[in-house]
């Protein structure tokens, strides 16, 4: 039996690991789709900033993805890659606003909700490139001249860098606006 729900990103998350499939992202399929992804992850960004500072009054609506519960763990089933995007920015916009030292209410609280909460990663993605975007994207450590382990990986860790230099040129006030725009955006779940 399947079910729909409109749910924001920090509501689907909160509480629920989410196994996201990224395996078919090799060099044949970056050489493929390359610049079709980073069109959408350049789109992503400029729909988030445009709701974050000229449409505050209403919600972004991300798309329509497809969960698959097996044991208390969702699996992806559509769209890896545009889901993904989501907790790559979450990250990087958190990482700045730490950086700058701003004051957030519940900063830390939507860490643990959207990212990880204690040792229980939210996301995880496939054997290969899962430790990578625990280390790079969700936990911040710094890999000094450490190579990504994949394709995937490289992409990872491209697509965190390129958010990182984008969200530095945002004001502080932006940055608030831009994580509340983003956390509360929704998402069309159909849970099977």
């Amino acid at each position: 039996m399947s079910r729909k729900k409109i749910q924001s990103l920090h509501e689907l998350v909160k509480d629920k690991t989410i196994q996201i499939i990224y395996d078919k992202i090799n060099s044949v399929y970056l050489s493929e789709y390359k610049q079709k992804i980073w069109n959408d992850v350049e789109h992503y960004y400029s729909l988030v900033l445009h709701y974050a500072n000229e449409r505050e009054d209403q919600k972004i609506f991300y798309g329509r993805i497809i969960l698959q519960e097996n044991k208390s763990v969702f699996q992806m089933t559509l769209d890896d890659y545009c889901f993904l995007t989501h907790f790559i920015f979450i990250s990087a916009l958190i990482n700045e606003i730490k950086k700058r030292g701003l004051t957030v209410q519940n900063l830390h609280q939507i860490f643990n909700d959207i990212l990880k909460f204690e040792t229980q990663y939210r996301v995880n993605i496939n054997a290969k490139s899962n430790q990578f975007f625990r280390d790079y994207i969700v936990d911040r450590i710094e890999i000094k001249n450490a190579e990504p382990v994949n394709p995937a990986s490289t992409f990872i860790k491209e697509i965190f860098d390129f958010f990182s230099k984008k969200l530095k040129s945002e004001t502080d006030v932006s940055l608030k606006n831009i994580l509340q725009t983003h956390i509360n955006g929704e998402l069309e779940v159909n849970y099977h």
